[in-house]
């Protein structure tokens, strides 16, 4: 090697250790304003701005969501929330209506807590009964098989929204063990029976963004977990970009249903 090689490796090195110690001392002083401070740790750490709350401005998608639905007479419910900066906007987003398949993403989350509870895993095998088999949705009600690991059933029911892996899942939990989950902290219940589980639930969008901001803070299952869930709505039967116009490589974790 050159001497001049020699001189030029010496500089990077010591480039590198001039920017590990600014690096290292402005995240100490950021340390130190948070243990003082009582603003979000995401001010001190620039993953927000301060005084950005004029970045975004919700008012002409709202309106024009409004128009939209308004002319076509559509039975439309939307909220829209800015996960760095809690900006929001909704239109009818605490009208309630049945969930259908989005309830799939609920019971997936319970599957997932059974299994952190040690009850399950994912190579646990479930049987597949007749009663389970349901022909509106998927296509498991016409496979021979008789029993399947919960990973493929979970894959069916939240890819496919097969109703079958769906019933399966179902008949081996017990759904009321999470009343406080369900009602409490997402807002999953009956009108009608103030906040106590039932079999008919209903949903809005905020406790749709309750459910999706729970996975994606992961605040109800471990990490590794919510990414489990998360990477599986990403990766549905459902063409949601070509239906939405939506850019191929921007990556949506989605439930889609029919009824």
């Amino acid at each position: 090697m050159s001497p001049k090689s020699k001189i030029i490796i010496v500089q990077c090195v010591i480039i590198l250790l001039l920017m590990g110690v600014l690096f290292h001392q402005y995240y100490k002083e950021s340390i130190e304003i948070l243990s003082d401070g009582l603003l979000s740790p995401r001010v001190y750490t620039h993953i927000i701005d301060s005084q950005s709350y004029l970045v975004l401005n919700y008012d002409p998608l709202e309106e024009e969501i409004e128009y939209f639905i308004e002319e076509n007479h559509l039975n439309v419910s939307v909220y829209v929330e800015n996960l760095r900066t809690g900006a929001a906007m909704g239109v009818q987003e605490k009208e309630a209506y049945i969930p259908g398949s989005l309830s799939k993403v609920f019971v997936a989350v319970i599957i997932m807590k059974e299994i952190e509870e040690g009850k399950f895993s994912l190579e646990t095998e479930l049987p597949i009964l007749e009663s389970d088999k349901d022909s509106h949705w998927g296509t498991l009600y016409t496979e021979s098989v008789q029993e399947l690991p919960i990973s493929t059933l979970l894959e069916e029911m939240l890819q496919e929204s097969d109703n079958t892996a769906l019933n399966v899942l179902l008949r081996n939990i017990d759904s009321e063990e999470y009343d406080i989950l369900l009602g409490k902290y997402y807002g999953y219940y009956d009108q009608n029976e103030n906040q106590e589980y039932s079999s008919e639930m209903t949903v809005n969008p905020l406790t749709i963004y309750n459910l999706y901001s729970s996975l994606y803070l992961s605040t109800v299952l471990e990490a590794e977990h919510s990414e489990y869930i998360l990477s599986l709505l990403t990766n549905t039967s459902f063409p949601i970009h070509d239906i939405a116009e939506i850019p191929e490589d921007a990556t949506i974790a989605h439930k889609f249903g029919n009824r």
